[in-house]
């Protein structure tokens, strides 16, 4: 951990923000939003964890919207392992983040 605390946690967001961003997996983002949850309790200013968690959170929500019917309100049209991780990776962000996602990630991925 003194790793993270001495600076190189925020070179390891700025790092991985690229492959976080290009994940394909509902669970996948629900589990880097849960990850940048404990992170921001270190580094709560960190810009790109919180751009991160905007898009990442924005993806959720998008699929949640797209799949939910008037008697279905969940992410997908069928329940799979780790249900629990979708939702709660939005309410720790919601909780967390302070502002509605927007789908824009703007990280200087080259700082190192």
């Amino acid at each position: 951990m003194s790793t993270l605390r001495g600076g190189g946690g925020s070179r390891l967001v700025r790092r991985s923000a690229s492959s976080g961003e290009s994940f394909k997996s509902p669970r996948a983002w629900a589990f880097t939003l849960l990850g940048l949850e404990a992170y921001r309790a270190s580094f709560p200013q960190d810009a790109c964890a919180i751009q991160l968690q905007h898009l990442l959170a924005g993806k959720l929500s998008s699929i949640l919207s797209a799949a939910e019917t008037q008697d279905w309100v969940w992410f997908e049209d069928e329940l799979a392992y780790d249900n629990a991780r979708l939702s709660q990776a939005l309410i720790v962000t919601g909780a967390s983040a302070g502002a509605p996602p927007t789908p824009q990630l703007d990280c200087d991925r080259s700082a190192g």
